[in-house]
């Protein structure tokens, strides 16, 4: 039985210590320990400081395994970091604990050569190495079945898209914007390198963030999402516009008090997002400056295969990197083609230069092929609107791009705000008006009805 992908650590997968039949390293190594899962002893390790997982490693070559896995020592790097400021900036060094050496030395880290220990078998910590060292296979981005038009108006994009919810990418727009060939690496570190990012809950700046996608290893990467980047940096703001069959946006009534709605989004080859639903019924618009990303999306009433959503929704059981839910559920999703999801899996890759619309309530993961920039913004059209409404009544629990304290009030304001719009004289839109006067009304109706009924039954 041949072995492919050496592990730097010798770490094999479990099912190699059934066909070579030797697990004495780890059980000798372990000693108790070892009746614990690899899960709950990374666990018990997240507790332990950097200076004391360093001197696990010389225990055992069991230890020495565990105590190199790079989750734990980007948790070190965070956790140090914010120790010490509220807003800690990361500046990455090749890996992980080298990072934290880096941190916490005056000198430079060592060179690490890692040693390879035999007869080591373990699943969880050999699936971050595979995913990040497996290839994007070719049957991976074969699939194309979602509509690609130009010229769209709005009120096709109303009728054929947008009333139907049904994702289709636009191909001519990005190209009318000035970002369009001129974001790339060199324009981002050379007139933005000092400017701070947002990524995985962690700040760089652009040029540390550039560093890093270009030298980490992780197989679930750090991805730049930032929501505040236009408020940083005008002149980015200036490179786009929202395409026009999306300029309807009524929770830009509210102002700066609407939930968030906007991000630049950048990350390396193999980063992206993991099955969703955008927030607070919106719908939205992805479109790529620099790149390319593969889109897998599932309608509303289709949850994806290996997701489990908790019944209140706050919550999601689901793989750990975007690359091992591609390993063990795209093939075979696409190999049994269950009645379950027959025909519901719409996929395809948005190039270069182009925007996808992403419809209210459709489950979504994104791959990026190459190291990718992209620009997104949620929305609120009139044709949504009531989806919208019914849902930050019923549900300000799950309202979120908010404050705490400010979620159970976003629908009462919003509904203050449609009836100024209604109310006022200086839109020019006098469709737009009269029809979200309609729903604002229908919704009231409905809503007193239903009231009235849930008292009956009381």
């Amino acid at each position: 039985f041949s072995f492919t992908m050496s592990h730097p650590y010798g770490i094999k997968p479990l099912g190699m210590c059934y066909i070579e039949g030797n697990d004495q390293c780890r059980r000798n190594g372990l000693g108790n320990f070892s009746k614990l899962n690899d899960e709950t002893l990374l666990n018990i390790f997240s507790y332990f400081g950097g200076k004391t997982l360093a001197k696990m490693a010389v225990i055992s070559k069991a230890f020495y395994v565990f105590s190199h896995f790079e989750e734990l020592w980007k948790v070190q790097v965070i956790e140090l970091l914010t120790s010490k400021n509220d807003s800690p900036t990361i500046n990455f060094n090749k890996s992980w604990r080298s990072t934290f050496i880096s941190l916490c030395s005056k000198h430079p880290p060592p060179l690490h050569n890692p040693i390879q220990i035999k007869n080591f078998y373990s699943d969880v910590l050999y699936q971050p190495f595979l995913c990040f060292n497996s290839p994007v296979k070719a049957e991976y981005l074969t699939t194309e079945n979602i509509d690609r038009v130009s010229d769209l108006s709005r009120d096709k994009f109303i009728t054929m898209y947008e009333i139907p919810n049904k994702p289709v990418i636009l191909t001519d727009v990005v190209n009318r914007w000035k970002a369009a060939g001129k974001w790339d690496e060199e324009f981002l570190e050379t007139f933005h390198g000092e400017m701070k990012v947002h990524a995985g809950g962690v700040n760089f700046t652009m040029k540390s963030y550039l560093k890093y996608a270009e030298e980490m290893k992780d197989d679930v990467p750090l991805y730049v999402f930032d929501k505040k980047f236009a408020s940083k940096n005008q002149s980015l703001r200036d490179d786009y516009f929202v395409p026009e069959v999306f300029s309807d946006d009524l929770f830009g009534l509210l102002g700066d008090e609407r939930p968030d709605f906007r991000w630049l989004i950048i990350g390396p080859k193999k980063s992206g997002s993991s099955f969703h639903i955008d927030p607070n019924g919106t719908s939205a618009w992805n479109a790529v400056i620099k790149g390319a990303k593969k889109w897998v999306l599932f309608p509303p009433s289709c949850v994806p295969p290996g997701i489990h959503p908790s019944t209140d929704g706050l919550d999601l059981a689901a793989p750990v990197s975007i690359m091992e839910w591609f390993m063990n559920y795209y093939q075979t999703h696409k190999q049994k083609n269950s009645s379950k999801f027959k025909g519901k899996m719409l996929e395809c890759v948005v190039k270069e230069g182009e925007v996808l619309f992403v419809p209210r309530g459709w489950w979504h993961c994104v791959l990026n092929l190459d190291f990718t920039i992209a620009i997104t913004q949620n929305f609120v059209s009139r044709v949504n609107l009531s989806y919208i409404l019914n849902f930050l009544r019923d549900n300000p629990s799950n309202i979120s791009g908010l404050p705490l304290s400010e979620r159970p009030l976003l629908y009462e304001k919003f509904l203050g705000e449609l009836k100024s719009f209604v109310e006022g004289k200086n839109s020019s839109d006098t469709i737009l008006r009269n029809e979200v006067r309609r729903t604002v009304e229908n919704h009231r109706k409905k809503s007193k009805t239903e009231r009235k009924e849930k008292k009956e039954q009381a």
